[in-house]
């Protein structure tokens, strides 16, 4: 009447009669406006979310205490070649290969023991380039009757390629100069 829009379960169980005839049925409805409101707001919120770190060229991701992805940004499929699908919800070590999972397995361990991570990793991408990361792992830790205790953790890793590439540049030029250098001083 109003103009607001209402939803409703409703659930009933039909009646008959004596002879079979159907008469009516009992049912009883409930209004879900409140938990259906909630829900949409849930969903326009992860969205949101999806859309700023899918845009954020860096790797993120949720871990839980099972080692299985949880929630990733599109800089991992981009990365590791996989689809939505065959990250979210499997496990580390199948996402990152024996190889790799072999190399941060430690680091992993150190972290849902509650202390942040940080270390170097290289990976090949699948067009063959090879990039270098930092990884930071930052413990999660529960809340309520998990209040404490370390359910999962954060995962960001930078490309820092350049940042390598230039380092290397920066040696070669300084080490050149040097030597250059030490000639002309020598013989003074």
């Amino acid at each position: 009447r109003n103009g607001n829009i209402y939803y409703e379960s409703i659930s009933g169980v039909p009646i008959f009669d004596a002879c079979g005839r159907f008469t009516g049925y009992r049912g009883i409805g409930r209004d879900t406006t409140e938990m259906h409101l909630v829900s949409d707001a849930l969903r326009t919120s992860e969205l949101q979310l999806r859309q700023i770190t899918n845009n954020v060229p860096a790797l993120l991701a949720y871990v839980d205490v099972e080692q299985r992805f949880r929630f990733h940004n599109r800089a991992y499929e981009e990365v590791f070649g996989l689809s939505f699908e065959e990250i979210n919800g499997h496990a580390l070590v199948e996402v990152l290969g024996q190889e790799a999972y072999g190399e941060a397995k430690d680091k992993v361990e150190e972290v849902l023991r509650g202390y942040p991570v940080g270390f170097e990793s290289v990976r090949v991408t699948p067009q063959r380039s090879r990039r270098s990361f930092a990884m930071q792992y930052f413990p999660r830790y529960g809340k309520g009757a998990e209040e404490g205790k370390v359910v999962g953790f954060y995962s960001l890793g930078t490309d820092i390629t350049e940042l390598k590439r230039m380092g290397r540049m920066k040696n070669e030029v300084v080490s050149t100069v040097s030597h250059a250098l030490r000639r002309p001083l020598t013989s003074i």
